[in-house]
């Protein structure tokens, strides 16, 4: 299984990786690899705290291949504090503080260093008499991922390594990678055309988006040609875990109860959901491409397709190659499977905590501490540009 997220703005990307994680240790899917599909620059460091926690710190992770693709959040989010926190070298960063000033600290922590070199440089950026945007610039570039190859090539990599028809792909995001999936080229990895690999390495592509049977939805807006390109061109069967299916199902007060503190996708929900319940759209997407129609029934065949407002019709239509999800069991005990899934304990035990013990309302103080210190800047900017003007 490939898993394409554009974890950032929303903290079901998380839970969905946990559920992911759960299922593998399970011997239900072999994880391929996971790629990002914005070019917010926390998010692949995020998506490999969490790996790390899982005890699979080896999955290959894709990088956004463009910028300026929904990063405009990013600092405010939790995927920050995870990058920072839970870094390579562990306890490395103190989460938070204003942009990165200092652009040549980045070489000190070229890529390839090791986590052992990335936590001793910031370690020294931390170290009192710093000022904090050194700290913040040498903090960021230790646990920067440059070195994560770009998504549509980790793509193409990992399916001409099938031998077969039986990758699933699950995107829980906006499409700009399965679209350039489809559209690129034969390279040295693989004679094929995009199309031409997805069709021989592809048993099915599970996509959260839409609303049945017509509505606009985030992952449909945020790039409706890219969506339109998937949704019309797919040459495999397409499944549709819609928002109306993924938003009946809760999951997160209890998760935030009983998982331990140094779980990076508790402190995510924590941060995001300050420990309540939150919708499982992307759990479901997971779940559904995993176990098939064990939880889920599919609709009869037809086309989801998309304007270019990114609103979503579904068309009832017998040639059709998408189906939609419907669930087979009452919300609440679909939403108690997935958090029960969330709360599995990794394969080989839970890992040392990155963090230190922190308490709920410590965390919470750290993650106030970085929005208050990302305004300040923000601020500070503003006066700045104002003076300048004057």
């Amino acid at each position: 299984m490939i898993l394409d997220t554009d974890m950032n703005e929303d903290v079901d990307d998380a839970g969905a990786l946990a559920v992911l994680h759960a299922l593998a240790d399970r011997g239900l899917a072999e994880i391929l690899g996971i790629t990002y599909c914005t070019s917010a620059r926390w998010g692949v460091p995020a998506i490999k705290a969490i790996d790390r926690w899982y005890g699979r710190p080896d999955i290959p992770v894709g990088a956004f291949g463009r910028p300026g693709f929904l990063d405009e959040h990013a600092d405010l989010s939790y995927i920050r504090f995870l990058a920072e926190a839970y870094g390579p070298g562990e306890d490395s960063a103190v989460p938070g503080g204003p942009e990165p000033a200092a652009a040549p600290a980045r070489a000190e922590a070229a890529p390839g260093n090791s986590p052992e070199a990335a936590a001793a440089i910031v370690q020294a950026a931390t170290a009192p008499g710093n000022n904090s945007e050194a700290a913040s610039a040498i903090a960021q570039a230790a646990t920067a991922p440059e070195a994560a190859p770009e998504a549509v090539g980790l793509l193409r990599r990992l399916l001409a390594g099938r031998g077969r028809a039986d990758a699933v792909l699950v995107g829980i995001g906006p499409m700009p990678n399965l679209a350039a999936l489809l559209d690129s080229g034969p390279d040295a990895v693989c004679p094929l055309p995009g199309a031409d690999l997805v069709r021989r390495s592809v048993r099915s592509l599970v996509l959260m988006c839409g609303r049945i049977p017509e509505g606009i939805e985030y992952n449909l807006r945020q790039d409706p040609g890219a969506a339109r390109l998937v949704l019309t061109g797919w040459p495999t069967p397409v499944v549709v875990c819609d928002g109306e299916l993924g938003g009946s199902l809760q999951a997160g007060a209890r998760f935030c109860r009983e998982a331990p503190r140094g779980n990076p996708v508790r402190t995510a929900y924590l941060l995001h959901a300050v420990g309540l319940d939150w919708a499982c759209y992307d759990q479901a997407a997971v779940l559904a491409a995993v176990t098939g129609t064990r939880y889920f029934r599919f609709s009869a065949p037809g086309r989801l397709e998309v304007d270019k407002e990114g609103s979503g019709r579904w068309t009832a239509d017998p040639s059709g190659n998408h189906r939609y999800l419907e669930a087979r069991f009452d919300p609440a005990e679909l939403s108690r499977l997935i958090e029960n899934l969330m709360l599995a304990p990794p394969r080989s035990g839970p890992p040392a905590p990155f963090l230190p013990e922190s308490s709920d309302e410590e965390l919470l103080e750290r993650r106030k501490a970085a929005l208050a210190a990302h305004f300040r800047s923000v601020l500070d900017e503003g006066l700045e540009e104002l003076e300048g003007a004057e």
